[in-house]
């Protein structure tokens, strides 16, 4: 099987999808682990190059269904963003007055997500996910969670 050093080094030189099919023809039965690391490779320069201009590729406003849902925030509580990208939705959430932790895995995603937080005056922890199945920690219950194509008031992550 090939080694993980071997193929990101393959990956960076010849591209993600050309590692695959050398690393196949030389190491068979790793197959698998190598294409489940291109595939993470291939999603995450995905996801930086979408964020690599200077716009914001969604835009600075909330997504529209988490707008919609103003009515339902309580004044005051903790709430969880997920794959959160450029921010704009944590950002509109501390606007509302609730602490907000932004969880997304692209770096650029999250500088332009810090900038925007900025140029509202607004606080928000921007964090990269650090945790692995089983490893998530036990925390007070979140007033709010919110992800990508949810919103679930009230989350009890204990």
């Amino acid at each position: 099987m090939a080694r993980d050093g071997e193929v990101l080094s393959q990956i960076s030189r010849y591209g993600a999808k050309s590692a695959s099919h050398r690393a196949a023809s030389r190491h068979n039965g790793g197959l698998r682990i190598i294409q489940k690391l291109v595939t993470f490779v291939s999603e995450y320069e995905r996801w930086q190059a979408r964020f690599s201009t200077q716009d914001y590729a969604f835009g600075k406003e909330p997504n529209y269904f988490l707008k919609s849902c103003a009515q339902l925030l309580p004044r005051s509580g903790r709430a969880l963003a997920i794959a959160d990208g450029e921010g704009r939705n944590a950002i509109w959430l501390a606007e509302q007055g609730l602490e907000v932790l932004s969880i997304d895995f692209s770096p650029l995603a999250q500088a332009k997500a810090r900038a925007l937080a900025a140029e509202r005056g607004v606080k928000v922890n921007f964090e990269p996910p650090t945790y692995t199945r089983g490893n998530i920690p036990k925390q007070p219950s979140m007033s709010w969670l919110r992800s990508s194509r949810s919103l679930a008031p009230r989350v009890n992550a204990n």
